[in-house]
């Protein structure tokens, strides 16, 4: 005959092991819609990995070897009092976790196939559409080309000067994996790929190598033909098609500076008043290039402060004048 505490072990895991089993279920029906989403939208996706069944399993294990070592043990005669409510809630959550799981699907078979409607009809979203696909048809071509280059550094020389130049970065990308090295391909004036990027702002470049400059002390010390560093190639004036996507010369002062502020971070206290060959310090040369920068910054800040000022003029005229028309119909 048994004893209580041997019936209430007994029905504790009974209901545990129904949890368990309501659990396997959910995984089985979890696992089938995320094929099913897999194959329709999202094929490749990290997000729905086709290892989900081992998970559950492991899953499951973990929970039957904790429920018969703990539960009754933990909880004693006590243990129906808590079992009982999670395993009437908890096949209620799974369902509402599988019921969501298929609204989502829903609502991603009909956002795709509303937007391959639109695709069709609407010229603006044909238009990205068409973009879209001329972009991955650009990266499988460059792609191509790269294999079938090599990674001999020749033949990069002008591709990746000038996609630095231009701050392509899926150009730059996919040739420094193919060829690491062209990491030191150098144009006529002795600048390497980081140097260029400094000199062009080219921002996605720079994020591109920016590990790298950090990691390597050589490619933060590097000088040109005229022993200046990055801060001095830094110091330059941006090229007119960068300084062009900024509007007003105070704007366009403020970006050069923030930039210098960023490659200044790179470098060591004592290498910030490093002199060239021309005795100049990465302060005097930002200062001598952005000279008639400052200039232009300064007339554009006193022009905006005069239109504010007549258009303020203007506005309190208005406003007294209909203050004194309101006050003489009283």
């Amino acid at each position: 005959m048994y004893s209580q505490e041997n019936i209430l072990k007994n029905n504790s895991l009974n209901l545990v092991h129904t949890l368990i089993l309501t659990h396997l279920f959910y995984y089985v029906y979890l696992a089938a819609f995320m094929d099913i989403y897999q194959k329709a939208f999202m094929k490749g996706s990290v997000l729905f990995h086709h290892n989900i069944l081992d998970k559950c399993v492991d899953d499951i294990l973990r929970v039957v070897k904790l429920c018969n070592n703990t539960c009754c043990s933990w909880l004693g005669k006590n243990s129906m009092i808590l079992v009982v409510p999670i395993a009437t809630l908890y096949p209620i959550y799974q369902l509402i976790c599988l019921l969501f799981l298929v609204l989502r699907l829903a609502f991603s078979m009909l956002y795709f196939l509303l937007w391959k409607v639109l695709a069709v009809t609407v010229g603006p979203i044909k238009n990205i559409e068409k973009k879209k696909n001329e972009y991955q048809e650009a990266k499988q071509l460059l792609s191509l080309m790269c294999s079938q280059m090599g990674s001999s550094t020749a033949l990069y020389r002008q591709p990746i000067i000038h996609a630095v130049c231009q701050d392509t970065y899926e150009v730059v990308d996919e040739i420094l994996f193919t060829s690491p090295a062209t990491i030191n391909i150098k144009n006529e004036e002795g600048h390497n790929i980081i140097q260029l990027a400094v000199i062009n702002r080219s921002e996605k470049i720079y994020n591109l190598i920016y590990h790298i400059i950090e990691r390597t002390k050589d490619y933060r010390r590097m000088t040109d033909s005229s022993e200046s560093n990055l801060v001095h190639l830094a110091g330059r004036l941006a090229p007119s098609f960068v300084l062009g996507r900024t509007t007003g010369a105070a704007l366009q002062l403020q970006r050069e500076l923030l930039w210098r502020e960023e490659i200044e971070t790179l470098m060591l206290p004592i290498e910030l008043t490093h002199e060239n060959v021309y005795g100049e310090t990465p302060e005097m040369v930002f200062t001598r290039e952005h000279q008639h920068l400052m200039k232009q910054g300064e007339n554009w800040i006193k022009t905006t402060a005069e239109s504010c000022s007549i258009t303020t003029a203007l506005i309190v005229t208005v406003v007294f004048a209909a203050g004194i028309t309101v006050l003489l119909e009283v």
